[in-house]
């Protein structure tokens, strides 16, 4: 089985030291389990304090009595609101059922607040009771955002990836 070189090309010198939103396009049809393969590895590896929320823009729609799941223009991205350690780096892009994490010329690209909002109003649930409304967001919370953590604290060296000093 071939494996992946850590970090590739990358440089988050430039990255935001705080909690971000970052692109990971999936492999086809892998979101959810993406995801779950994430939070098993964050926990086993310690680092939930740097992974905030995970979103899949997915819209639930209720037609003919059944609630289904349509992916629309998002298919295959996972949004991952995070610090975006060396660890964590490695971490997003070499779990289970991730393709790439985005870039720009090496620098990962984030996404606003405001672009994660309209993107969340694009994809409102359709034809769904105020009940079912609230009881799919609980279900997306406990499967999508991290509980009980702490913001950690950060040094430069967190970001460092020039591994030949």
């Amino acid at each position: 089985m071939p494996t992946r070189n850590l970090l590739a090309n990358v440089d988050l010198s430039c990255v935001k030291r705080d909690y971000a939103w970052y692109t990971v396009t999936t492999l086809f049809n892998c979101e959810e389990s993406y995801i779950r393969n994430l939070k098993e590895s964050v926990d086993g590896l310690g680092l939930a304090p740097y992974i905030k929320e995970c979103y899949i823009p997915m819209q639930y729609v209720k037609k003919d009595g059944k609630i289904r799941k349509l992916k629309g223009d998002f298919s295959r991205y996972v949004f991952v609101k995070c610090i975006l350690t060396a660890k964590v780096w490695n971490l997003l892009r070499t779990t289970s059922g991730a393709a790439v994490v985005l870039t720009t010329s090496g620098i990962p690209t984030e996404v606003s607040e405001e672009e994660i909002r309209t993107i969340r109003q694009e994809n409102a649930p359709v034809g769904l009771s105020e009940e079912e409304e609230r009881e799919l967001r609980e279900q997306l919370i406990k499967e999508y955002r991290y509980k009980g953590f702490q913001k950690p604290v950060v040094t430069d060296a967190d970001f460092n990836t020039d591994f030949t000093r």
